[in-house]
């Protein structure tokens, strides 16, 4: 390990667990950073402020990079401000600073990475004066390919008061600039109309600069070569999982979901099954249940309320194991899932696994392990720990958002949730049963009707950071003007502006509802 420690400038001190590296002494910070990640191309770098350096939480650097493929810093204070919202929607944004939470947001206060992933990374980089800039650069450029990235508290000691430092902001040019080296190019423009409709801020001269800049495009593969820590031995037989299954008229899709799972290497302990129909005269069609017999115990609900967060609720309450797999009735697996899955999960030190669902005609991800911006309740397996003190948030009943809001719960907890292609579903997107009688909303009266449904806002206002609202608003009028044609620009206009005024009321109903 080298620990460099810096007034935001220029290095202060530097040293490895072994000697006091003075060659680096009053050298500029971001020259320093990469001179140093050359010179020892395979140690975990900390750098820290020299006013908080003596807070640093050595103790939890194993616990925190537990391999080398995790960057990780904290800070009270952003570098970027909240305005980068506008251009991007996903969770990774709106940071939570109580737990580890998953951000390419990094600070120069206090952080870490292994040197490795610099000097991948070198080549790609602008250079900047600024190391706040050169660590959000790398972390947004390699975090889609991999790098995990971290806001991370035990970093420092816990303490009643932390040292306010005096942090460096970016200016307007430098968010515009990063925009337009880090996204799509036409997100660089919606973020100038972003700022002039909702802040008044018309940065013409910030704009016209980023036209000159272009995307920075990475390989999915850059950081293959950078190793993973080697999967210690364990017992399967030790491994003990439940799988819950909501179904609703897929018995033939069902019967091959639960005859794949009798083939795993891993075998379940228990497979949790909520059977609904909404007829109440009607009894389980599910007679091989009973009448074959099961390498597992089958635990079977028939009910007559239909909706997919009250079936995984009630199967959640019914788990037993120290890990669980939240299935779909309309998937094939194959024979090793559970077991490489459990595998690679181990190896990382992950909790929370999205793997990745294919029909025949989509086309692979190939990415080993990410972060991911969302959730999956029919291609998860978690540990149980993780979701025992959540659930499904039934206002999202019958609508849309329900896996987005059951991820933000988890990462609010602290936990990443990653995805994987290295292990995979084949989704079937059976023809028939599943949630295809649309349900009667309660706002299926309303005129206009509300844009976006009202569970859709409900989740953005929840998690989102206002900015991210924002964004997401324009977006969305800019797409249905499309099919609207820019001479209706005015009717469309008002017509938007009442829609979205009756999701926003019907979002706020829904957030009252009782769970």
């Amino acid at each position: 390990m080298i620990k460099l420690v810096h007034d935001t400038s220029n290095v202060i001190s530097c040293q490895s667990d072994r000697k006091v590296l003075s060659v680096y002494h009053q050298k500029p910070l971001v020259q320093t950073f990469f001179e140093i990640a050359k010179d020892y191309p395979d140690e975990l770098l900390i750098w820290v402020h020299q006013d908080i350096h003596q807070n640093l939480n050595t103790e939890s650097f194993d616990e925190i990079f537990h391999h080398k493929r995790i960057m990780a810093s904290y800070s009270d204070v952003q570098y970027l401000p909240e305005s980068i919202g506008y251009v991007e929607q996903s969770p990774f944004i709106n940071v939570n600073l109580e737990v580890k939470y998953p951000t390419w947001r990094m600070h120069q206060n206090v952080g870490g990475i292994n040197t490795a992933v610099v000097n991948k990374l070198e080549p790609f980089i602008k250079r900047h004066k600024n190391l706040n800039y050169i660590l959000h650069s790398i972390a947004k450029l390699a975090q889609p390919q991999g790098l995990l990235c971290y806001s991370h508290p035990k970093l420092l000691k816990p303490v009643k008061k932390l040292q306010t430092l005096q942090n460096q902001k970016t200016n307007t040019s430098e968010v515009f600039s990063f925009v337009a080296q880090h996204y799509k190019w036409v997100w660089k423009h919606l973020l100038l109309l972003n700022l002039t409709i909702y802040e008044s801020k018309f940065n013409l001269w910030a704009w016209l600069k980023s036209l000159f800049l272009s995307q920075i495009k990475v390989k999915s593969s850059l950081l293959n070569s950078v190793s993973l820590p080697e999967l210690k031995p364990f017992n399967k037989s030790k491994i003990q999982l439940d799988v819950i299954i909501p179904t609703i008229g897929r018995k033939k899709y069902l019967y091959d979901v639960l005859k794949d799972l009798s083939k795993q290497s891993l075998l379940p302990q228990n497979v949790i099954i909520i059977e609904q129909n909404p007829d109440p005269e009607t009894q389980s069609e599910l007679d091989y249940l009973v009448s074959e017999q099961w390498p597992f115990k089958i635990t079977h609900r028939f009910i007559h309320q239909t909706g997919a967060c009250n079936a995984r609720n009630m199967a959640l309450d019914l788990v037993k194991s120290e890990w669980v797999f939240l299935a779909d009735d309309d998937v094939r697996i194959e024979s090793d899932y559970l077991l490489n899955s459990i595998e690679l999960m181990r190896q990382l030190d992950c909790q929370v696994l999205v793997t990745e669902c294919l029909r025949d005609d989509d086309v692979s991800q190939k990415i080993d392990f990410k972060s991911w911006p969302t959730f999956g309740s029919g291609t998860s397996i978690l540990k149980f720990e993780v979701i025992k003190t959540i659930k499904f948030n039934m206002s999202y009943e019958n609508g849309f958002g329900e896996d987005v809001d059951f991820g933000m719960q988890i990462r609010n907890l602290g936990y990443d949730v990653l995805f994987s292609s290295k292990t995979k579903l084949k989704h079937l997107k059976a023809p028939v049963g599943g949630f295809r009688t649309k349900p009667k909303l309660p706002w299926g009266n309303e005129k206009p009707l509300p844009k976006p449904s009202p569970t859709v806002l409900l989740s953005k206002i929840l998690h989102n950071s206002e900015p991210q609202v924002y964004g997401y608003k324009t977006l969305l009028f800019l797409n249905t003007l499309k099919s609207k044609g820019l001479i209706h620009f005015f009717s469309h206009l008002s017509y938007f502006k009442k829609a979205w005024s009756t999701s926003l009321r019907w979002s706020t109903i829904l957030n009252k509802k009782p769970q």
